[in-house]
């Protein structure tokens, strides 16, 4: 079984923060998809879909981003699923705002939240989607709990449709098929946007 986890926040105040991309993806996502399952734990929320005729898991961690992995720790028990099957969605400080990039394994790249997951999972072979959020002038954890500015919405809404649409790839064709064509770009804008 597919899990697909999205990193963020729990609580009304992190909503639209930058750090909380990977919880916008997911809800865009699951937009006009049936869900089979709602399932609240202590340390997640989850949602169990059918997408090309097989059952798919979504999480969003509730631990808040650092204990992320305890999360992914608990999913791993509920569900049947492996590493390989799995996808992280979060945001990179080091990619420029509205870029997107799917890998297949590396380290955390100083994300606190991928930290966690890595190590609960006590490997890097992990399938990751990194939306990027810029990096500010001001203290990198003050930035990343703000909000996008005005003129940066627009740009992050298309590319949270384009994440939306690369998980959906990732799920039908695996993360190779998924990096060539979400990681490849035609005057900076990701090739998937037309899928």
């Amino acid at each position: 079984m597919n899990l697909i986890v999205g990193l963020g926040n729990p609580g009304y105040k992190y909503t639209l923060t930058r750090h909380n991309v990977g919880f916008l993806v997911i809800d865009k996502f699951l937009e006009n998809k049936n869900v089979k399952k709602e399932i609240n734990e202590k340390t997640f929320i989850g949602y169990v879909i059918e997408y090309c005729n097989k059952k798919v898991s979504i999480i969003k961690p509730m631990t808040y981003m650092n204990l992320s992995g305890k999360a992914v720790e608990d999913a791993f028990e509920r569900f049947d699923t492996t590493v390989e099957e799995m996808l992280v969605v979060y945001d990179d400080v080091d990619l420029e705002v509205g870029k997107i990039r799917l890998r297949a394994r590396g380290t955390s790249g100083g994300h606190k939240g991928m930290a966690s997951i890595l190590h609960a999972l006590g490997t890097e072979d992990v399938p990751r989607l990194r939306i990027g959020i810029g990096r500010g002038e001001e203290e990198i954890t003050r930035y990343v709990l703000s909000n996008f500015e005005e003129n940066e919405i627009p740009i992050m809404t298309d590319a949270i449709d384009i994440a939306a649409k690369a998980i959906e790839m990732f799920l039908r064709d695996g993360i190779s098929k998924a990096m060539t064509l979400y990681n490849k770009t035609v005057d900076g804008v990701p090739e998937g946007k037309v899928l």
